[in-house]
């Protein structure tokens, strides 16, 4: 019996420190992802994705859409990008995107990750909001397969601080 129960221990302990290496493993490819994108390295920036086709879709929070609305009639509520047109889009401006709140679910093969954003031009915050990314693990690395995020303007409704974020959740 004693053998038993040390055995359980031993497994699950290894079964702890394989997530606990996940983990890791994907955080290192959020740091890689901000990185690049303040660096503007986009070599990098593009080595973080499974493919070519994979599309980013935005929508935004309530009160930017409401506000928004008033400008344009044609604004479309869900919006599409590529990652290639994100880094190019801002490659002539000093861009940073924060990021804390962040959960990651995974199985070793799939993750999920979600987290608050913040997105800065010029060291002042523009927007912020939620993305979430899927994930896969291809070739002993782990791939960025879609994007999916909200946007909500700064002008219109500042961001609340972390504390109030986390009871949301």
């Amino acid at each position: 019996m004693r053998y038993v129960i040390l055995f359980l221990l031993l497994i699950s302990s290894f079964s702890f420190a394989q997530k606990l290496k996940t983990k890791e493993e994907i955080k290192k490819v959020m740091k890689q992802y901000f990185s690049s994108i303040k660096t503007k390295d986009s070599i990098t920036f593009y080595s973080l994705f499974y493919s070519n086709d994979v599309i980013w879709h935005g929508t935004y929070k309530d009160k930017t859409l409401e506000e928004e609305r008033h400008h344009s009639h044609k604004l479309r509520e869900v919006f599409t990008n590529t990652f290639k047109n994100f880094i190019n889009d801002i490659a002539q401006n000093s861009v940073e995107i924060k990021y804390d709140n962040v959960k990651i679910i995974e199985d070793g093969r799939v993750a999920s990750v979600n987290f608050d954003y913040s997105f800065w031009e010029n060291s002042k915050m523009q927007n912020w909001g939620r993305e979430i990314w899927t994930m896969v693990k291809f070739n002993n690395r782990w791939k960025i397969t879609s994007v999916l995020f909200s946007m909500e303007k700064v002008k219109y409704n500042p961001q609340p601080p972390l504390k109030d974020r986390l009871k949301l959740n």
